[in-house]
C-alpha cells in the first residue's frame, strides 16, 4: 500500500497548479432519477444577542452529482 500525503509533503515550487473548482449548488447536474437535487437552507444569519455576527448553513444533497472531478 501506498502512503497517505498531505500537501505539506509535498513541495509545489514551479509546478503548475490547475484549479478544477466548480461551483455546488442547484445547477448542479445530478443522476436523473436522484429523489432531490440541492438543498441549502439558512439555520442562522445576522448578529447575535452578543452582537457577534454569526451565519451557519445546512446543505443535503445526493452523492452521485457534479462532474465527479474529485472522485
Amino acid at each position: 500500500g501506498g502512503r497517505a500525503t498531505t500537501g505539506q509533503d509535498t513541495d509545489w515550487t514551479g509546478r503548475p497548479v490547475v484549479d478544477l473548482t466548480h461551483p455546488f449548488d442547484e445547477q448542479t447536474v445530478y443522476w436523473p432519477t436522484a429523489p432531490f437535487h440541492f438543498e441549502l437552507d439558512t439555520l442562522s444569519y445576522g448578529e447575535t444577542e452578543g452582537g457577534w455576527f454569526y451565519s451557519a448553513y445546512r446543505f443535503r444533497s445526493p452523492e452521485h452529482g457534479g462532474t465527479h472531478l474529485d472522485a
